[in-house]
């Protein structure tokens, strides 16, 4: 049985990074609710676009998410997913590879009222820049070349 929370989690990760709603990010994500990256805590949706959002989908703009799976108790929701992009622009502060990459993570939801009051992703950002620059690939990690890559990747397959 579903609970509302997990509704809104995967309406969440449906709409702003499947559906690339914008909206959505205001709906959802009260002014002063906090997100947890690995930049450190940032306040607000227009924080969250800027510093997380934005330079993600510059870097992979078909970036697609799946949800493995939720978990739901009172108002915090974990949810696993798995996310597939292709690595065509230079959002991370890197060349692009032309990689496709996928990996997996997962968040964690606060919500209030119907709203996200908090959430914290738990994969490592650093990881996935390094193995597209050619560095060590995570086992729980996988690197491939796109059919149609920006530019030529130095490995035909990069897989860990």
């Amino acid at each position: 049985m579903s609970s509302p929370n997990e509704a809104l989690a995967r309406r969440w990760f449906d709409e702003v990074w499947n559906q690339r709603h914008l909206a959505t990010v205001y709906d959802l994500f009260v002014p002063d609710g906090v997100c947890h990256s690995e930049q450190g805590p940032l306040i607000g949706p227009d924080a969250f676009l800027a510093k997380v959002y934005e330079p993600f989908l510059d870097a992979l703009p078909d970036f697609r998410v799946e949800i493995e799976g939720t978990l739901a108790v009172d108002d915090e929701v974990l949810v696993r997913w798995i996310g597939q992009g292709t690595h065509t622009g230079g959002g991370f502060g890197i060349p692009p590879s032309g990689f496709r990459v996928t990996f997996h993570g997962m968040t964690w939801i606060r919500f209030e009222a119907g709203r996200i009051t908090e959430g914290r992703d738990c994969w490592n950002v650093g990881e996935l820049i390094q193995a597209l620059q050619g560095g060590p690939i995570p086992a729980q990690m996988k690197l491939e070349r796109s059919p149609h890559p920006a530019t030529k990747p130095s490995a035909e397959t990069r897989a860990g």
